[in-house]
């Protein structure tokens, strides 16, 4: 877990720390050594607005609501490992934050380019874009071709399959330079071609560039201008009706034209475009299926055209000496076959993945150890431009970036960038394994533990933060840090939906989701105070599975409450009729009654739907299970020899759900103190008993004499364990039955007749007893007459 602690905790923080401390308690119990961690993603924007909005410094307002969420925390009765906590805005974590930074500089995956910036005027930071980049983008085919091996949900594999948007297909360069100008010495533009796009015979239309692509470099001071004009009022729209209702042309042309070395007559303008913004490096063909006047794809590419050549004469002037049959510039026929066989095109691959932006203009975050790397012996790099300050400051403008050079010892200014927080948290899960290492990441030998078996994160991390760490993950193998195979950090993933919907009156599905941002988190601690914290977590478990939203309901606790009550109620009349011993050393009793085959099964099926459950993060099956084993036991008498058994069980499948109340009922019925690991989870073994008692009908010379409820799974069920017994054990089993014995027994004397005979048949649900010794009186169940065999 790895909450932001820019306020108190709110209700889907609840939510999703108890679907955590269920599957940690449950792994637990089952006798496995379980790392449940936790830690603060400290750094970042909402931290120092939230604290400045208070007048505070950041530091002081992140450790004050660290220690806050920390108490909250342990309101839930989460059990996490609190010895291995974190917390990013520890110099003693980011101090390995920069390190790894420079490890990535080091590799060659850390740039620094000139981009286009979204500013933001409001919080005084870049948004988008802007000098310091991983590059990502060399792990992208890694990245697609690993998903199959995860047991992810397959939306969030779509999710990340569509971010990245591999293609295959081909590539080839394109002459490309000024119209009207010599090409001598043109420069040269790598153009993709995907594969889809040649399922039909196409011809390109134009060469569409992404605002950030190379060869806009090499335009002319006037033609750079008009790009740069267009950008900026295209980057405050939206959408393709924004751009129409301003009255903008769909993109720009950059004054350049290409021309395939095949056919070098055909020219074709090369253009930015509004489509192109998503893909600021990308360059592709624009592109119309040929000979078909109606189809949706060519009329969009000659209207793209066409709009562009609109709004300027010198493109329509080109266009139309270059013209065409259909008034637009000569076509390229887009053929990669016979590309690839004239040997000027190449197989190729492409991506919408863009490298990954890691700086930030803003004060409370980890300094970028560089421009020239610190040498890790001088790490951390601990300078921030307002630790300490409750106000906004432009990026630089403090004299806390003055340094020596730890390279010449010469003056020097630190990078005043700082890292994005995605940073932190794409390695927390490594660091977590060896929390207080001064020496390394983390130690090879935690590799051992790794990857982590189930990461519990909500649907929003399906992207950036999974896809960062994924990227760090096989970085870190790559360069030896941990040995993780194919580099995938998260084996299992429960992607839930945190959102608890609350309004005070009927519930709104549409409400905004709760946000300390926005100010409308519900307080968990209210709630605990009033219902208490295990039927608010039952509640929680219940009301909605993990990946849907919870629509929340007050009122609807109650009936947790009840439920709780109603286990309470059973513990106390357990340990009334005085039954004593050890949870974990109880042994299975015959009753000996018409009714323990009823309890048995509700037993036995509890277990398997709340294990089955568990697997599969169906944790509203497993708490309806547990309500309905409730209402099994409330059936039965506490003197009852099954129902103890039937409320240990019901203890041990409820505490992960119900921590607090259920150690303590556990304690009181064991005599002393328990643990979650002293409450060890059922087993087949353990349960055979309550798993497979059933119904037998019992025959006396063939015909109906009675029915027994409490024949063992051993004899009922196993065909081969019933040959193994011999008659003497069967007979041994049946006579020890109060039902049986009252049936042979003498009503003149009292005295047990022996049957000279025991058949069992139809596995245990059948068992003939043949009586040929004289006058035998046999009562039938229910019926006091007496008749003679």
């Amino acid at each position: 877990m790895f909450p932001y602690p820019s306020g108190s905790l709110h209700m889907g923080h609840a939510r999703v720390c108890s679907l955590s401390d269920v599957l940690a308690r449950f792994h637990r119990q089952s006798g496995r050594k379980v790392v449940h961690p936790i830690g603060w993603d400290a750094f970042g924007l909402p931290a120092e607005n939230a604290a400045i909005e208070r007048g505070l410094a950041p530091a002081a307002w992140t450790q004050s609501n660290i220690a806050h969420m920390r108490a909250q925390l342990a309101a839930l009765g989460a059990a996490f490992d609190w010895h291995r906590e974190l917390s990013t805005s520890d110099p003693a974590y980011f101090r390995w934050t920069q390190h790894l930074f420079l490890r990535l500089w080091r590799a060659g995956l850390v740039e620094r380019r000139e981009a286009l910036v979204n500013w933001d005027p409001v919080d005084g930071t870049v948004l988008a874009n802007e000098q310091w980049f991983f590059k990502i983008t060399h792990y992208a085919e890694d990245l697609v071709g690993d998903l199959d091996a995860l047991d992810w949900p397959d939306s969030v594999k779509q999710q990340q399959l569509n971010w990245i948007g591999l293609q295959h297909g081909v590539a080839l360069d394109l002459a490309v330079a000024p119209h009207g100008e010599p090409a001598a010495v043109p420069a040269r533009l790598e153009v993709f071609v995907p594969d889809a796009a040649t399922s039909t015979e196409r011809h390109g239309l134009c060469i569409a560039v992404g605002p950030e692509h190379p060869i806009l470099a090499s335009l002319s001071a006037s033609r750079a201008a008009r790009v740069a004009e267009w950008l900026q009022h295209a980057m405050r729209t939206t959408s393709h009706a924004a751009h129409d209702a301003a009255g903008m042309p769909p993109g720009v042309w950059t004054g350049l034209v290409a021309w395939h070395p095949l056919d070098s007559s055909a020219r074709l303008p090369v253009v930015v475009t509004a489509d192109m913004l998503r893909e600021p490096g990308a360059c592709r063909p624009v592109a119309a299926v040929a000979g078909d006047s109606s189809d949706g794809v060519m009329d969009a590419a000659k209207a793209l055209a066409r709009g562009i050549a609109g709004a300027d004469s010198e493109l329509a002037a080109w266009i139309a000496e270059n013209a065409g049959s259909d008034g637009l510039a000569a076509s390229v026929r887009i053929n990669t076959d016979a590309w690839l066989d004239a040997g000027v095109a190449r197989r190729a691959s492409s991506h919408r993945l863009r490298d990954w932006l890691v700086s930030r203009q803003r004060s409370w975050g980890k300094p970028i150890p560089i421009p020239v790397p610190v040498p890790d012996d001088q790490l951390p790099v601990t300078h921030t431009w307002t630790a300490s300050s409750t106000h906004k400051a432009a990026p630089g403008d403090s004299d806390a970036a003055a340094c020596a050079c730890p390279k010449c010892n010469g003056v020097a200014r630190h990078e005043t960038d700082t890292m994005d927080t995605f940073v932190d948290s794409s390695w927390y899960w490594l660091r977590y394994l060896d929390p207080h290492n001064t020496s390394a990441m983390a130690s090879p030998s935690c590799s051992a533990q790794l990857p982590v078996d189930v990461y519990i994160g909500g649907i929003e991390h399906a992207i950036m933060h999974l896809l960062y760490a994924r990227f760090i993950a096989k970085f870190l193998a790559a360069d030896g840090v941990v040995a993780l195979e194919r580099g995938e950090p998260f084996a299992r993933l429960l992607a839930g939906e945190p959102r608890v919907v609350a309004t005070g009156k009927r519930a709104i599905v549409s409400i905004e989701k709760m946000s300390k941002s926005k100010h409308n988190g519900v307080d968990p601690m209210p709630v605990f105070e009033r219902h208490g914290v295990d039927a608010t977590r039952l509640y929680l478990l219940y009301r909605a599975a993990p990946q849907d939203e919870l629509v929340w309901d007050s009122a609807a606790i109650v009936g947790m409450e009840r439920f709780l009550a109603r286990v309470r109620t059973l513990v106390d009349g357990v340990c009334a009729a005085g039954s004593g011993g050890s949870i974990a050393s109880s042994s299975p009793a015959e009753s000996g009654t018409s009714s323990s085959a009823t309890l048995a099964k509700a037993m036995a099926d509890a277990r398997e739907q709340v294990t089955a459950a568990m697997a599969h993060f169906g944790f509203p099956v497993a708490v309806a299970s547990l309500i309905k084993l409730s209402h099994a036991a409330a059936e039965f008498s506490p003197h009852h020899a099954q129902t103890r058994r039937a409320v240990d069980l019901l203890l041990r499948l409820l505490h992960p759900f119900a921590p607090v109340v259920t150690l303590e009922l556990a304690g009181r019925l064991a005599g002393a103190p328990v643990t979650t690991e002293q409450l060890a989870w059922p087993s087949a073994a353990d349960a055979a008993f309550e798993a497979a008692v059933q119904i037998c009908v019992l025959q006396i010379n063939g015909k109906k004499a009675a029915v027994v409820e409490d024949v063992p799974a051993v004899i009922a069920h196993d065909h081969a364990a019933i040959q193994a017994h011999d008659h003497a054990a069967i007979q041994a089993h049946v006579l020890a039955s109060p039902v049986v014995a009252r049936l042979l027994a003498d009503p003149a004397t009292g005295a047990q007749r022996a049957p000279r005979r025991v058949v069992v048949a139809k596995t245990g649900k059948l068992v003939n007893m043949v009586v040929m010794v004289g006058r035998i009186l046999l009562r039938r169940r229910g019926v006091g007459a007496a008749r003679a065999c």
